[in-house]
């Protein structure tokens, strides 16, 4: 048990990470709730609710520090923030654990990777691509099915690829962050549909990346093929740097 007075910055760091490591069993946390004019113990229990009520507490207690009329609107946008943030951890655990339980083959990863486009697709049509391709990378690493992945993160088989996946979850908010923490460094981000179908083409490294004057070259060319007059393209070009 642990009882901090008007707790400063290190002290605040302390008690959270004793909450998530559960030591202590409890915490208290003594407030000072200056807009108010009370002083309050509070009590909380372990574990991550009581982790995200005693961050709350804390930035509580020091905005109040200064009167603030707009700390209760605050305080609602960070709870719809928190709430965001849990539910992107809850869609990658249950990702992680289907994939872990169902996923085993090359084979396995095109059916359950098209099942989650389908699925996707029917709320969210034109994102369908990219969250595909970030699926597909998660999956990859758990099934040890990507030759320059494995090599880079040092798998050699499955069980090597969930270990990797557990350490880096932990440290992740939700399914974007993990497909970025996978990635191999300057590797270029793969939008491919072969990459969404979880087939055997690997991801670029460093050597293998094309560089920006080829992309931009490509980029032209296809445009200047469906159609699109020069003046069309560096209208784009232009809209895309201001946005």
């Amino acid at each position: 048990m642990r009882v901090l007075h008007r707790p400063n910055a290190t002290d605040q760091h302390k008690a959270i990470q004793g909450f998530s490591k559960g030591k202590p069993e409890f915490t208290f946390l003594h407030l000072d709730h200056c807009a108010l004019n009370l002083d309050v113990f509070i009590m909380f229990q372990r574990g991550q609710s009581g982790v995200r009520l005693l961050k709350r507490y804390i930035i509580m207690s020091n905005a109040n520090q200064n009167t603030n009329p707009f700390l209760a609107v605050e305080m609602a946008g960070k709870d719809v923030a928190i709430a965001q943030q849990d539910a992107a951890r809850s869609v990658m655990s249950v990702a992680v654990e289907t994939i872990k339980k169902n996923v085993h083959t090359k084979e396995d990863a095109k059916a359950f990777l098209t099942g989650y486009a389908d699925q996707i697709a029917t709320t969210n049509k034109d994102s369908v691509k990219s969250l595909k391709s970030r699926m597909a990378r998660i999956v990859k690493v758990l099934i040890v099915s990507d030759d320059k992945l494995n090599e880079f993160h040092k798998l050699s088989k499955p069980a090597d690829g969930q270990k990797l996946i557990a350490k880096l979850s932990k440290k992740c908010d939700g399914l974007k962050p993990l497909y970025d923490a996978l990635a191999i460094p300057s590797a270029e981000p793969v939008t491919g549909e072969g990459d969404g179908e979880g087939d055997s083409e690997s991801e670029p490294t460093e050597k293998d990346a094309k560089d920006l004057a080829t992309l931009w070259s490509t980029f032209y060319g296809d445009a200047m093929t469906n159609g699109h007059t020069k003046d069309d393209i560096n209208a784009f070009v232009a809209t895309v740097l201001a946005s």
